[in-house]
């Protein structure tokens, strides 16, 4: 199979969940100060978690009414309304993706919301034959923001839009977020916050270990999916732009910047305390600096090379690859820190596998 054929739902599965990590490490409880781990569990719920969730309900409320905006007066007005508040949704996305704990584990909303490259084969069999379970392991990689994608933005003909099996494949596929999305908010509001604060320790299954193994799973995807094997380096230099996270709308960099900084306000805890606190607690280091801050520094490199690029990651894949593989490098700096010093600083054990390499 080329990789051209992979989703990202078969690419994501290198990194299943298991109970032996990619690191043979087992490191115990860390050794420094008082902590009080809880607070900031309870701070990272209230100051990025609901935050993060509530503004992507927003997004999507908003674009559901557009939508339904649209269907009662069809031109070019309401059509392009519709883009622009899919794309706030799709950015706003990017922030949550990294919280597949608990309720989002349990609805597993990574692999509902945004599988991709998108299968348009099974999306157009889908729409032709008006019979599928958008909900079945099936259609991983034909629904989600990437059909919202493809159907708004693969031309510019509002008359392909507003066909009848175009606007009820996108009407359910938008249900199907927006199901999904107030399940785990109404889970977390329905306890599971206290739950997440309170299950305060290091261990496999704790709130902290699971929320450590979901930024570097998330952080890795963003390296892999959404650069690595786009610029060809899991296919021998072979570049394969059209790859990229939503490609129809050419909004992949606009989406790569906000899933890094999502991932980077997970880890300084927004306002409040972050993983950056405890490990200063901890006096962790790197070299002769906190290894905060060197984590924190390496975020801001890569943030300014996806900066750097210009609008279309796809253009620059095509006519730009140097700036891209420089990015590539900062972000493989990174994944060092965050996968091998700060779990081993914070006494917590990456548990899922993958071929990569680091």
């Amino acid at each position: 199979m080329s990789i051209k054929a992979i989703p990202f739902a078969i690419i994501a599965a290198v990194f299943m969940q298991a109970s032996i990590g990619c690191k043979d490490n087992n490191p115990g409880e860390p050794v420094g100060s008082p902590f009080a781990r809880e607070d900031m569990l309870k701070e990272m719920a209230e100051n990025v978690i609901m935050p993060s969730y509530s503004k992507l309900l927003s997004d999507v409320q908003q674009l559901e009414a557009d939508f339904e905006m649209f269907k009662s007066s069809p031109n070019q007005q309401e059509f392009i309304a519709v883009r622009t508040s899919f794309i706030a949704a799709y950015v706003s996305w990017q922030s949550c993706s990294p919280f597949e704990v608990g309720p989002a584990a349990e609805e597993s909303l990574r692999l509902m919301l945004n599988t991709f490259p998108l299968d348009t084969s099974q999306l157009k069999a889908n729409m032709e034959s008006g019979s599928y379970d958008l909900f079945s392991a099936q259609n991983s990689d034909a629904k989600g923001f990437p059909a919202l994608d493809f159907l708004l933005f693969r031309n510019d003909s509002l008359e392909q839009f507003t066909q009848e099996k175009a606007l009820l494949y996108f009407e359910q596929n938008l249900d199907l977020i927006s199901e999904k999305l107030n399940t785990v908010i109404s889970k977390w509001n329905d306890g599971y916050d206290q739950e997440f604060a309170s299950n305060s320790g290091t261990s496999v299954g704790s709130s902290l270990g699971l929320m450590v193994n979901e930024l570097n799973f998330d952080f890795e995807l963003l390296k892999n999916a959404k650069v690595a094997i786009p610029l060809g380096l899991k296919t021998l230099g072979v570049a394969q732009p059209e790859l990229v996270e939503a490609v129809y709308s050419d909004k992949s960099k606009e989406l790569l910047l906000a899933n890094l900084i999502g991932i980077k306000n997970l880890f300084i805890g927004a306002e409040g305390q972050g993983i950056d606190d405890y490990l200063d607690n901890l006096d962790a280091k790197y070299g002769n600096e906190n290894l905060s801050q060197a984590i924190i520094n390496r975020f801001d490199n890569c943030e300014t090379k996806i900066s750097a690029l210009n609008s279309s990651l796809k253009s620059e894949i095509e006519n730009n690859p140097s700036a891209v593989e420089a990015l590539h490098t900062e972000l493989q700096n990174l994944v060092v820190l965050l996968k091998t010093d700060m779990p081993s600083q914070l006494g917590v054990q990456i548990t899922y596998q993958d071929n990569d390499g680091d």
